[in-house]
């Protein structure tokens, strides 16, 4: 497994699949979790996060040594994807 300078950012962590990610990487790497809320799961501490309002991605993104990206199904504009994608290579 990779080690990270930081956390890895997991999108989608409250669904299935986002959920299994946080599962089975729980206690194994540092983890937080990206979500509109930004509550945390579990002990895995939260972040606010809306992919769709670019505001809020730098915030997310930062410190993050990694990212679980999981597209959020009521997003299917390929330019807000790509705008968060060129956020996330930047930082």
């Amino acid at each position: 497994m990779r080690d990270f300078e930081g956390p890895l950012l997991v999108t989608g962590a409250t669904g299935r699949s986002g959920g299994a990610v946080l599962d089975a990487l729980t206690g194994r790497m540092p983890l937080r979790v990206a979500s509109r809320g930004g509550r945390p799961v579990g002990d895995v501490p939260g972040t606010v996060f809306d992919m769709a309002d670019p505001a809020t991605h730098e915030a997310a993104l930062e410190g993050a040594g990694g990212l679980f990206l999981l597209r959020p199904p009521s997003i299917t504009d390929r330019k807000v994807i790509a705008r968060f994608l060129d956020a996330a290579f930047a930082a």
